[in-house]
């Protein structure tokens, strides 16, 4: 969300996330075709914003919004996912840069819509 995080934009951002993997879940328990993969999107910046860290799975949690928004979306999932699905949790984020050899990033999608508003 594009907001000020006060307390009420800070618990809107937790709930939308937790909130709607558990109504996916209890979704899960009434459909008789049960998917065997759930895939849910989670977030990279789980880990904070370390400046000089490459992340991985192993690395360790970051403090803030952020992370504890993560950490509650992914715990709302593992506890959801039914035992007879493989759950996978894809952690993502986008850069928003300049081209520095690699492409760039967001910015080559978002300025061109920012343009056109």
């Amino acid at each position: 969300m594009d907001c000020i995080k006060t307390p009420d934009h800070k618990d809107e951002i937790l709930r939308s996330r937790v909130e709607s993997t558990r109504v996916l879940g209890k979704a899960m328990r009434l459909i008789a075709s049960l998917p065997p993969v759930w895939v849910q999107m989670s977030t990279a910046h789980i880990y904070g914003d370390p400046p000089t860290v490459v992340c991985t799975e192993d690395s360790s949690l970051g403090c803030g919004l952020a992370p504890l928004v993560g950490k509650a979306w992914e715990e709302a999932f593992h506890d959801s996912v039914l035992p007879s699905q493989r759950g996978v949790v894809l952690r993502t984020s986008f850069v928003v840069g300049r081209d520095r050899g690699a492409g760039r990033g967001a910015l080559a999608t978002l300025g061109p819509l920012a343009k056109m508003a």
